[in-house]
């Protein structure tokens, strides 16, 4: 899963954690097999079940019937094997039966050749990360039919954050400003950007462009005309517009320019 870095972590030690302390517990409620609410089955590699509680028997039904060639001793061989391979003495995975998802807590028993399995239900907590899996890939696929719109527009067309950083920005927007921009990241950088007024021939400042009081001001600027000079040393003549963009609290998060 792509998270940002900082959330990322965070949130890997918070399910590290979570599971260390279900594991105790889990253990812990190993003295009382038949109370336990979560499924609990002891088997060996030969395909013997030797235990399992109501709650396993539950869950898989047809557990006193598993033998040898069962697929199940096969997934727990490989386990076993990549267990002893890393030192490990627990193991946990992931299953899906029946629309339900169980996160399994291996634990080996002796010399590993027998295992004692703990479970617990996570549909919840997968069907929130499907959901949130969901929204990410629609808000790329959202992004990216964006990235063609802008491409395909004939003017210059940038997309600024809320403190006047370029974010995104067509190849037009680019060849207007004569190829290789500097970085962008406030209305401060705006001083790089040299501009002059057609009426007066005054120089442009960093917060009469439109993207700046659009978002300094939530103003909608419509058609400033300028000479600029590009960054390949040329000149010439535009129309800048620009308009702020808001979010659900009608905050002001960023802006949109055109430049032509």
């Amino acid at each position: 899963r792509v998270f940002p870095f900082k959330d990322g972590i965070s949130v890997y030690f918070q399910v590290t954690t979570e599971r260390k302390e279900i594991e105790k517990k889990l253990t812990h409620l190993a003295s009382f097999p038949e109370l336990n609410p979560h499924p609990i089955v002891e088997v060996s590699f030969d395909g013997c079940v030797h235990y399992f509680n109501p709650a396993a028997r539950k869950l898989f039904p047809d557990l006193q019937e598993m033998g040898p060639r069962h697929q199940w001793l096969a997934d727990l061989k490989s386990i076993g094997s990549l267990s002893k391979k890393e030192g490990k003495t627990s193991y946990v995975r992931e299953i899906h039966t029946d629309g339900t998802w169980f996160e399994q807590f291996f634990s080996f028993i002796g010399e590993q050749d027998r295992i004692r399995i703990y479970g617990r239900d996570i549909t919840q907590r997968k069907h929130a990360e499907q959901a949130l899996e969901a929204e990410h890939s629609k808000a790329v696929q959202e992004k990216n039919r964006l990235e063609a719109v802008m491409q395909a527009l004939p003017v210059g067309v940038s997309i600024l954050d809320s403190q006047g950083g370029v974010i995104q920005f067509n190849s037009t927007f680019e060849t207007i400003w004569g190829g290789q921009r500097p970085p962008t990241g406030s209305v401060s950088d705006y001083t790089a950007y040299k501009a002059w007024w057609i009426d007066t021939g005054k120089p442009v400042q960093p917060e009469e462009w439109a993207s700046a009081r659009a978002i300094q001001n939530g103003e909608t600027v419509i058609g400033q005309l300028m000479e600029i000079e590009r960054f390949d040393g040329s000149r010439a003549f535009v129309m800048n517009s620009g308009v702020p963009i808001r979010n659900a609290d009608d905050d002001i998060v960023g802006s949109a320019v055109v430049i032509q």
